[in-house]
This record gives structure tokens, C-alpha cells and sequence, in this order.
């Protein structure tokens, strides 16, 4: 498969993705959260940088906020501008998950 990268950036409390979100790469976010809610109430994934994400990496990040709620932690997913994430979203009807789109 082409593409399959995912880069994750760190800064604050914010993890900026570039690339492409599939369901086996989002374990690489899956970690870094449950290392960062060790110090954090509420985390920021931004999805603008984003070339494309599957149906499997939104599903997973719906269960990513689920989870990060029964921590009583927060978990927002931002994307600003990216007109293919929000397409992806709204294409599953979880654009209601996008807690940011500008």
C-alpha cells in the first residue's frame, strides 16, 4: 500500500497528524494519549495536515473520545480547512465528532 505514513507531531497539549490515518497506524496515537492524560485533563488531536483518513481511524477515534470521557478526561478533534477529513466524517455521519472544524 502507498502512503501508509502517519507523522505525529507533539506540541502542548496537541497532537498534529500529517499523512494518512488508517486503523493500524492509530495505535501510534493510541499510546502517545494514554501517556500524555498521565499529565493532561484535556488533549487536542488536529487532523488538519491529514491526506486522508479510512472509516477504520474514525471509528477508532470515536473510541478514543468514548474512552478518554470514562477517564473523565476530554479528548477534542480539531480540523481547520481540510475539506477530505470532514468529507470522511460526514460521509459515516460522525461529523458530530469533529469538535473544531473551521
Amino acid at each position: 500500500m502507498k502512503n501508509m505514513h502517519l507523522h505525529v507531531k507533539e506540541m502542548n497539549n496537541q497532537l498534529q497528524l500529517k499523512g494518512r490515518l488508517t486503523g493500524d497506524n492509530i495505535k501510534v496515537i493510541q499510546i502517545r494519549l494514554k501517556t500524555l492524560f498521565n499529565f493532561s485533563e484535556q488533549l487536542i488531536i488536529d487532523l488538519t495536515g491529514l491526506s486522508r483518513i479510512e472509516p477504520e481511524g474514525i471509528y477508532k477515534l470515536q473510541r478514543l473520545k468514548a474512552e478518554a470521557k470514562e477517564m473523565d478526561k476530554k479528548l477534542f478533534l480539531m480540523s481547520v480547512r481540510n475539506k477530505r477529513v470532514e468529507k470522511s466524517f460526514r460521509t459515516l455521519d460522525l461529523q458530530e465528532l469533529l469538535d473544531i472544524a473551521v
